[in-house]
């Protein structure tokens, strides 16, 4: 019987932990005052003979500044952010992946893609073709749109 009593005089102790635990903490968890708002931004990445880039886009804040990075896919040089995945407001860090690779030819009535071994072997005892590229940018909440032109 002593148990049962202990039991129902510490029930509403118990409530309040629970309510704490299942509401209290997640919200404690989102709560965050220096919470910066993340940017609906988009725009292209081409190089300068006009090749429009495959692959990623990165967004790193840059050093003493604050505020989540984010990454979106390259596709026809084009790429796109919204408010719940895009960078905050500051100084960046902008890093260009590419991915496609070069000398890639359709096979015949399909959707896949081959290695033109030839133009492959050719191609990289000629030149080395350049897949990544470190750029700076310094986003504001009034533009939405921003360009890089790239050296090949």
């Amino acid at each position: 019987m002593a148990v049962l009593a202990e039991w129902v005089e510490s029930r509403p102790r118990i409530i309040v932990w629970l309510f704490y635990f299942v509401v209290g903490m997640p919200l404690a968890g989102c709560h965050s005052e220096n919470h910066l708002p993340r940017l609906p931004i988009h725009g292209t990445v081409t190089t300068i003979s006009g090749e429009k880039l495959n692959g990623s886009i990165s967004f790193i804040p840059d050093d003493g500044s604050s505020g989540p990075a984010a990454m979106a896919t390259l596709t026809d040089g084009k790429y796109q952010f919204d408010e719940n995945n895009g960078p905050a407001v500051g100084p960046h860090k902008v890093i260009v992946r590419r991915t496609a690779a070069k000398n890639r030819i359709p096979t015949p009535n399909t959707n896949d893609t081959k290695i033109d071994t030839a133009k492959q072997n050719s191609a990289e005892s000629k030149t080395e073709v350049k897949t990544e590229w470190k750029l700076t940018a310094n986003l504001t909440a009034n533009v939405n749109q921003y360009n890089f032109t790239l050296e090949p």
